[in-house]
């Protein structure tokens, strides 16, 4: 069975300006066959110059504020999980051979998981070196339709909570980043 997705159909066309790019991403990020966005980007002639590897590391082993210094993939990696604020943020020379940063991470749908932050920092370094950014949007496992719980309130922001929208927010890791 071919499994054709549109994303490694928008990589297909921009392949001449999409050459190198640092991938961030976790183990529950698969498709409907059940294998990694990794193997498909591989498969299809996109390996990433630097795997960037979410809390827990990208096979989801590692315990809480434990970083994550290899990825058992071949490929250099950088943990962006630990007990200080720097270790939160993607170094810049991990996108010293990447000309984008692409983002697939499986998010519940909740305010205090640390997946969206990781991403918004990530796109934050992106954005300063003016690189541009992919992220794979996946629907929130909880729905759009209900929200529950209080938003957070101003003066409260941290990792596990950086955006002012109820615990169950309803929206995709893409809305909650652009929110």
């Amino acid at each position: 069975m071919t499994i054709s997705h549109p994303f490694v159909s928008f990589l297909e066309e921009n392949k001449t300006d999409i050459r190198s790019f640092a991938l961030l991403s976790h183990q529950a990020a698969v498709w409907v066959d059940g294998n990694h966005t990794l193997f498909h980007l591989q498969k299809n002639g996109f390996t990433p110059a630097m795997l960037l590897t979410p809390e827990h590391g990208f096979r989801a082993s590692a315990q809480d504020h434990e970083p994550v210094t290899s990825s058992e993939v071949g490929l250099p990696t950088q943990s962006l999980y630990g007990n200080r604020r720097e270790s939160l943020l993607p170094e810049k020379e991990c996108f010293q051979n990447a000309g984008a940063l692409m983002i697939d991470l499986v998010d519940i749908g909740t305010r205090y998981y640390t997946y969206a932050v990781t991403a918004l920092y990530s796109i934050r370094v992106a954005a300063e070196l003016r690189l541009p950014v992919i992220l794979m949007d996946r629907p929130n496992p909880l729905g759009k339709h209900r929200r529950e719980g209080p938003i957070l309130r101003d003066g409260y922001e941290s990792f596990v909570g950086a955006f002012h929208v109820p615990i169950r927010h309803g929206m995709t890791l893409a809305e909650l980043i652009r929110f």
